[in-house]
């Protein structure tokens, strides 16, 4: 048996049955390397003729891919998943989901587009909420509350 050191990694040291056996890389990094990474794109010869370019380039892609990672990781954890709550809409009492950005919603997208959008021309989202818990503690009946919103939204535009 007769030692060689890779070509990949000079560090790896490993046996040959003879001293003429053409074998480059040590086993584990012609799986590893050549087989995982690079067979798809070249032949082995085409490998180990520019296999020092290959290892400069392969260090810089393997610094830039563990810097991404990283920055990824520190953003993932500075930005907790956003988790979703369960809100009533104020005015259909049906169940709808916001995420922690938008807890202040406090309607449902339906009602949002019904009478949201026009209220906001004329209002603020507080005074649009004490509007709606105003009308809330008059009409009960959620299609009365509708109606009497839209009363006001047509008031409110034809002034």
């Amino acid at each position: 048996m007769f030692k060689r050191t890779c070509a990949w990694d000079s560090t790896h040291v490993f046996e040959v049955e003879s001293e003429d056996q053409f074998c480059p890389l040590c086993l584990n990094c012609f799986h590893n390397i050549y087989g995982d990474l690079f067979k798809s794109l070249m032949t082995f010869t085409e490998f180990y003729a520019d296999i020092e370019n290959i290892k400069i380039a392969f260090k810089y892609v393997a610094k830039l891919d563990a810097y991404y990672k990283n920055n990824i990781l520190k953003l993932a954890a500075s930005k907790p998943d956003d988790k979703e709550l369960e809100m009533t809409c104020l005015i259909c009492d049906a169940p709808y989901s916001v995420t922690q950005d938008n807890k202040f919603r406090c309607l449902c997208p339906s009602c949002t587009t019904k009478y949201y959008f026009l209220l906001k021309q004329n209002r603020n989202l507080k005074q649009i909420k004490e509007l709606i818990l105003n009308l809330k503690k008059v009409y009960t009946d959620t299609d009365q509350l509708g109606e009497k919103l839209l009363e006001i939204i047509n008031s409110s535009n034809h002034n």
